[in-house]
């Protein structure tokens, strides 16, 4: 049975290896491991609740992860053209925005998973969301 986990006690981490990391901070300890990419992980965040993960790779894809089940909820093929460069989720919405390489940000709601609206950026892609 999954533990309950305070917002202020869990980190994610994600690198090179493709591989997304939850940790606790208390015990310092790495509490699960989510693999299912292809290429570098290029960005996450975790949602305000700590229930959600995203993962933003270089294969193109942002893979949603639900924290308490350890398993993926959703993958979605962002680009083809580009791959996730920052990802934020809405603290009032129920949506996340996905920042790329190709210079688009991308707002996506989590109910279904659709794309709400897709912005462009003129000079350079986003970093920050």
């Amino acid at each position: 049975m999954a533990k309950e986990r305070n917002a202020y006690n869990i980190i994610v981490s994600g690198a090179v290896d493709t591989n997304v990391k939850l940790w606790d901070i208390r015990t310092k300890q790495c509490v699960n491991t989510y693999k299912g990419h292809k290429e570098d992980i290029s960005c996450l965040d975790i949602s305000p609740d700590s229930k959600m993960i995203a993962s933003g790779s270089m294969d193109g894809t942002v893979r949603f992860w639900d924290a308490m089940t350890q398993r993926m909820v959703k993958q979605i093929k962002v680009s083809s053209t580009g791959y996730p460069t920052c990802i934020s989720f809405n603290p009032k919405d129920i949506c996340v925005a996905i920042g790329l390489s190709n210079k688009c940000i991308k707002y996506y709601e989590l109910d279904q998973f659709n794309l709400i609206s897709s912005t462009s950026i003129e000079l350079l892609p986003p970093r920050a969301l």
